[in-house]
């Protein structure tokens, strides 16, 4: 047998008493020293080592509770957001209220067969003053040469229909002419918008017309007469035959927010 074999076989009785003897000794309280001891030297590790798991754990935490705060703050900018949103549409919608319930008003004062409420978004749209944009379209039946009227007045024609808008060239747009009617006296002329407003022309000697008599026209397609405006300046009475009277309308566009669409 070789010394390293006889050494090895040695080595495991020896481990063995001396592991016995360690917990004799413990048994009968003589390695209290050696505890003490023990004590002193691992209280530093330990503490230093409980420092440092307990540090970990109060930055681990503190990290997540900053990005918590931060998120927290960015949910509560949003909201924020939201509801100076809401608070502004609600102000909007509370401005509007006057104008849409006078426009309600004029509801159901005349017998038309299907209308569609529509709001004026813009009344000077491309730069040319008079043509109206409009919150309807296709999808709300609008079709292009309907009647936009306020109570029976004439506002527009629809010149251009979008699925869910719409533009109308306006009276007050020079170049246009109507066929005007007075019906209370059975007069027709020719209604011409220049820059200056509204002209019925057209007129014969015989044909009498008096301020504040209603002049309407007619659309293609509509069994409505629309009101254009009434006279404000009779023509003279000189037995010319270019006598001309002007209209005035009431309607400011400027001050209107609804208007109805007349689809049949």
């Amino acid at each position: 047998m070789s010394p390293t074999a006889q050494q090895d076989k040695l080595l495991l009785p020896f481990l063995t008493l001396a592991t016995s003897l360690f917990l004799l000794l413990d048994l009968v309280g003589m390695l209290q020293w050696f505890k003490n001891f023990r004590s002193y030297l691992m209280f530093p590790i330990h503490t230093l080592s409980s420092s440092i798991v307990t540090n970990t754990g109060l930055l681990t935490t503190s990290i997540l509770q900053n990005n918590s705060i931060k998120m927290q703050n960015l949910l509560l900018k949003e909201r924020i957001l939201e509801l100076e949103s809401e608070n502004s549409k609600l102000q909007k919608e509370i401005a509007e209220f006057p104008k849409f319930a006078e426009y309600q008003k004029t509801l159901g004062l005349h017998s038309y067969q299907q209308t569609v409420t529509a709001q004026i978004l813009d009344i000077r749209v491309n730069t040319i003053e008079g043509t109206l944009l409009l919150n309807k379209g296709s999808n709300d039946g609008a079709k292009v040469g309907m009647p936009v009227i306020y109570n029976n007045y004439y506002v527009c024609s629809l010149i251009e229909v979008r699925s869910a808008d719409s533009l109308c060239l306006s009276f007050i747009v020079p170049g246009q002419e109507f066929i005007g009617y007075i019906p209370s006296k059975k007069i027709t002329g020719i209604v011409k918008i220049g820059i200056n407003g509204m002209v019925l022309g057209d007129l014969l000697a015989t044909e009498k017309v008096s301020l504040k008599d209603a002049v309407s026209m007619k659309k293609e397609d509509f069994p409505y007469f629309f009101t254009l405006g009434t006279i404000s300046e009779v023509p003279p009475d000189d037995g010319s035959a270019e006598r001309k009277a002007v209209l005035d309308s009431p309607l400011r566009l400027s001050e209107l927010l609804y208007v109805t669409i007349v689809v049949k």
